[in-house]
């Protein structure tokens, strides 16, 4: 007698490979049925403890034959990329007279088990070479375009070479940009290389709420008074700097030796100038609180690099000290804190303490303007990681990415009010790229109504393969939760062949779509990609969304719903 079958993660049976035998089989049955009870319970706990490991395990059982007797079997269960493979043989079919006999057999069945898989997967991929052969099209037409942007880059980097040495103001502010405050820099320590220098680092606390709240137009408006506040501070010898977003910097040089004077004395003119009233936008009142962080040129280092890095690290030390203060660097605690088993603990401690919050996007159609659902979106304040997608990222690299999902389940915080207005609505949820724990699930029916529609968005790795995410997208209709794609477009060479699998939403990066303005290829590599999902079933969502012209954007493109505050805070 020979068995083999395919089994799902409920023991029951998937397909029937082929048999030889006097037992009859049929799809959907439970594989258990055929053994006593007295066995069943030793098939399933092996089958069970076969999930987890890549080797063949070996289970020694009986089988009912025609009802009336039970007889010996040998039963070889492998587990090959989350599907189960049972081949049950009887000593007729063994054949073996010796140990070695038997281990030879057990390899043997074991290279059979190993090759119908692989016959399964080639089954799978004729059914989907059509799907297939029209995501490499797409994907050609992305690289093509991906070419002629790097050539635009080549012309653009020529251009730049021509506008050396001259100031490049940052748009936004007036103030000194990234792309020239190393250079400036540079020109106030050549006038006197004997003579110490001062770095403030500094950096708005809170200023995500504010764009959380009142959105992205009213945050750059707050920005740009701040900087109006920044350039009226009179030190000496000084430049001041936008460095990104909503990180700013001072620069003064020419003090014989830096003391705890100066560096009081470049706070309290700091204090006087930008926090001591709050900013007024349309009629509303925002306080203004900076963290600052002091690094000496001349005493903790003459290299710019590390002088900007120390003065970085100083100004999270403050905001973990409470905010709205400044510390000076200091090297001691730099070396201690700044390692991989300090970032691991301060992990463990936001998920153990579940010291993160969430603020809800609402998702609406490009057309009609109606909220269709929101997403959960986490928020985390650390002086280790600088954003959420740091921490997420780290949290993936050292493996405690589910930990994380875990917490932040638990952690939703759905009140009545809120739970009343997202039911007969989607809610999106950050997950990992690994299968679905059912775990996950009962943790957000504690907290959500049964009549609101759960989706997972899966924050995807480069090396996530189509095949991993097709058992993700399997079992996730099976417990009928949905998949988005979240930042797709962004870095992941095979964005494009994840649209095999057919997911429910996909959320374009928002660089994508910047840059998809005023690109046309670009812009018609994007309409592709949006006929095609259109012919899935799948829906594209577009990321931070605020303005009309970025909807009309959208609605040219093809693109259905978007994220963000236009609408509604």
């Amino acid at each position: 007698m020979k068995i083999l079958v395919l089994i799902n993660e409920k023991n029951l049976i998937e397909r029937i490979v082929w048999k030889d035998n006097y037992i009859k089989l049929k799809k959907g049955m439970s594989i258990l049925n055929i053994f006593p009870d007295e066995a069943k319970m030793n098939i399933a706990k092996n089958l069970q403890s076969c999930l987890v490991s890549d080797d063949a395990s070996t289970i020694t059982s009986q089988i009912n034959k025609n009802n009336e007797e039970n007889i010996p079997v040998t039963i070889f269960a492998m587990a090959i990329s989350g599907e189960i493979f049972l081949l049950i043989v009887d000593d007729e079919a063994l054949d073996m007279n010796s140990q070695e006999d038997f281990l030879r057999i057990h390899n043997d069945y074991a290279n059979l088990v190993r090759k119908e898989f692989k016959k399964t997967v080639k089954d799978r991929e004729i059914e989907n070479s059509e799907f297939i052969e029209e995501i490499h099209k797409l994907n050609n037409e992305l690289i093509n375009t991906k070419r002629q942007l790097q050539k635009a880059n080549m012309k653009l980097n020529m251009k730049n070479k021509v506008l050396e040495g001259r100031l490049v103001k940052d748009a936004l502010t007036g103030l000194i940009s990234r792309y020239q405050y190393w250079t400036e820099i540079e020109k106030l320590i050549e006038k006197d290389k004997s003579k110490q220098g001062i770095f403030v680092f500094m950096d708005l606390d809170g200023f995500k709420n504010i764009n959380d709240t009142y959105g992205h137009s009213t945050g750059d408006i707050f920005l740009s008074e701040f900087a109006n506040r920044l350039k009226k501070i009179d030190i000496e010898n000084s430049i001041k700097i936008r460095i990104a977003g909503d990180e700013f910097g001072l620069f003064t040089h020419g003090y014989n030796q830096i003391s705890k004077e100066i560096t009081d004395g470049i706070w309290n003119k700091i204090k006087d100038n930008i926090t001591s009233e709050p900013i007024v936008i349309n009629g509303v009142e925002i306080p203004v609180s900076i963290s600052c962080g002091m690094s000496a040129y001349g005493k903790d280092t003459k290299d710019i690099n590390e002088l900007i890095e120390y003065g970085d690290f100083a100004m999270y030390k403050a905001k973990n000290r409470g905010k709205g203060i400044y510390r000076v660097f200091d090297k001691e605690e730099y070396k201690k804190n700044n390692s991989i088993e300090n970032r691991k603990e301060e992990l463990i401690r936001i998920i153990e303490e579940k010291d993160f919050t969430h603020i809800f996007q609402p998702i609406y159609s490009v057309v009609n303007r109606d909220i269709i659902g929101y997403s959960a979106q986490l928020r985390v304040d650390s002086n280790n990681f600088k954003d959420t997608e740091e921490l997420i990222s780290f949290a993936y690299e050292i493996g405690m990415y589910r930990e994380l999902d875990r917490a932040s389940i638990n952690n939703l915080n759905i009140n009545y009010k809120n739970c009343s207005e997202i039911e007969g609505k989607y809610l999106f949820v950050t997950h990992g790229p690994y299968p679905i724990s059912d775990n996950f699930i009962s943790d957000i029916s504690l907290n959500c109504s049964d009549k609101i529609k759960v989706i997972f968005e899966m924050w995807m790795p480069i090396n996530l393969e189509v095949k991993q995410m097709m058992i993700i997208k399997s079992e996730a209709e099976k417990k009928g939760i949905g998949i988005s794609l979240a930042n797709f477009g962004r870095n992941n060479s095979n964005d494009l062949l994840m649209l095999s699998c057919e997911p429910d939403f996909i959320r374009l990066n928002r660089e994508l779509l910047d840059k998809a303005i005023n690109n046309n290829d670009l812009k018609k590599a994007v309409k592709n990609i949006s006929k095609f999902v259109n012919t899935q079933e799948t829906q594209i969502i577009g990321d931070f969304i605020e303005k009309e012209k970025e909807l009309k954007l959208l609605e040219n493109l093809g693109i259905n719903l978007a994220q963000g505050f236009y609408f509604k805070k």
